[in-house]
């Protein structure tokens, strides 16, 4: 009768794993893309950004499914979004991520 509850228990708290662990990489990429675009120096910041935070992902062996990669910007910096699904223990279950970042424009001097 425990059995069902504990197995249930181990399957909760691998997913909350494997969530967090999509959660940080898309946390790490967002931050990567927005540092990037930030300190560009040429006029494509936007490409910049996205093509670092691609190579954040790639580094990751497939922890965030799906990922797309969104770079804009405006007078204060870039901000750098990426969304995912996380790897799902159970079959059907889609759990979203979605993490973003910003940084300031880097002046030259």
């Amino acid at each position: 009768m425990l059995l069902p509850a504990l197995l249930l228990l181990v399957i909760v708290g691998v997913q909350a794993a494997l969530y967090y662990y999509a959660a940080s990489i898309a946390s790490a990429a967002a931050q990567d893309a927005a540092r990037a675009a930030a300190s560009a120096k040429d006029h494509d910041w936007q490409a910049t950004g996205t093509q670092r935070a691609q190579a954040a992902l790639d580094q990751s062996h497939g922890g965030l499914e799906h990922a797309q990669v969104t770079v804009t910007g405006d007078v204060t910096g870039p901000h750098a979004t990426v969304s995912g699904r996380c790897l799902a223990l159970v079959p059907g279950l889609e759990l979203q991520v979605l993490r973003s970042a910003s940084m300031p424009w880097e002046e030259l001097s």
